[in-house]
């Protein structure tokens, strides 16, 4: 297995993480709606230097989702989220 397809399953593993640790359904879906479109959206891509580009992306919205969380569980806590 290739370093970069390694590192694109430990990416979708932990997307499906972050879903299963927000507050709502509604929004866990979406995450993962989200990330099986992209993964097979780029399944064929075969560019080193896209494939790059797009695990960089995705690293950054891992870094976004695991924010979201967070402040999403907040309001939850908070009594201040609204389903």
């Amino acid at each position: 297995m290739s370093a970069t397809r390694a590192r694109v399953l430990s990416l979708f593993r932990s997307f499906l993480r972050e879903a299963r640790l927000m507050p709502t359904e509604v929004r866990a879906n979406h995450i993962r709606r989200k990330v099986r479109s992209e993964l097979e959206a780029h399944r064929h891509e075969a560019d080193p230097e896209r494939l790059a580009f797009l695990v960089g992306l995705a690293e950054l919205q891992l870094e976004n989702a695991g924010l979201q969380r967070v402040h999403l569980n907040t309001l939850k806590a908070q009594g201040a989220l609204k389903c």
